[in-house]
């Protein structure tokens, strides 16, 4: 609540209170609003690095979305108030990046050109895109359709590993269940099982336009792309390979 409205309501208290009793209430209630309302006032204004700092965290949150393609977003970051504030400097700061593998917690370093003292800045950053959401609440393990998403816009830095792509969800499951208008997270979904342990698979090796074909055994359960040991029906060895179908495999290297 905004303070002038606070401190209206503190008045309206006082008037049916005991003098005494309103008075204590009326003089704890005010210092906490003046320590409220100081730091509101506090943030940047004044800082000399905060513009640099913020000029430099768009810059990289600009290469960010340009190196992952989000063609439609809209983007912004947030300066937090340092406890210690940049000395004044008579040119401009060297900032640079710190620590960004947060995005809602970036680390900025500031520092005046010819000294070794460094400040620290952290920003938070807000990549509004759209992104994948389920449509409805969805069971766990239960195979998804194009239908069971949706694409809205969210803020990309608080799920970075969220999915862009409805054709990205087809096939694959969620490890747990889902609520409506929740965001699709590349960890939460797995690939459905399409090989099944002790069930008999086709390896097939390709060595340039030569295929070579043979027979053998999964020795784990997997889902495409999966990498799970096969064991040669001809030569008895087990090998590792990539299930690239339903019942087809590709080696990948011998298993020890």
């Amino acid at each position: 609540m905004p303070v002038p409205c606070v401190l209206r309501q503190i008045a309206r208290m006082a008037t049916v209170m005991a003098p005494t009793a309103a008075t204590m209430v009326a003089v704890f209630a005010l210092s906490s609003l003046a320590g409220a309302a100081s730091a509101q006032a506090l943030p940047l204004a004044g800082d000399p690095a905060a513009a640099q700092v913020e000029q430099a965290a768009q810059e990289w949150i600009g290469r960010y979305v340009e190196e992952h393609r989000l063609t439609d977003a809209d983007t912004s970051v947030t300066v937090v108030p340092p406890r210690r504030a940049a000395p004044a400097c008579g040119e401009a700061y060297n900032v640079s990046p710190a620590d960004t593998k947060v995005l809602t917690r970036m680390r900025f370093s500031v520092r005046c050109p010819g000294t070794s003292r460094a400040s620290v800045y952290v920003v938070h950053a807000h990549i509004k895109t759209p992104v994948v959401v389920t449509a409805s609440a969805l069971l766990a393990n239960q195979p998804l359709t194009a239908d069971d998403v949706a694409l809205e816009v969210r803020d990309l830095a608080l799920t970075p590993d969220a999915l862009l792509d409805p054709a990205a969800v087809v096939g694959r499951a969620p490890r747990r269940a889902l609520k409506a208008g929740q965001v699709v997270q590349a960890r939460i979904l797995k690939g459905v099982v399409v090989v099944r342990r002790g069930q008999a698979v086709q390896i097939v090796a390709n060595a340039g336009p030569i295929e070579v074909t043979s027979a053998g055994t999964a020795m784990q359960d997997g889902a495409i792309d999966d990498v799970i040991r096969v064991k040669n029906v001809s030569t008895s060895k087990v090998i590792t390979a990539r299930i690239t179908g339903a019942g087809i495999v590709e080696p990948v290297g011998t298993a020890k």
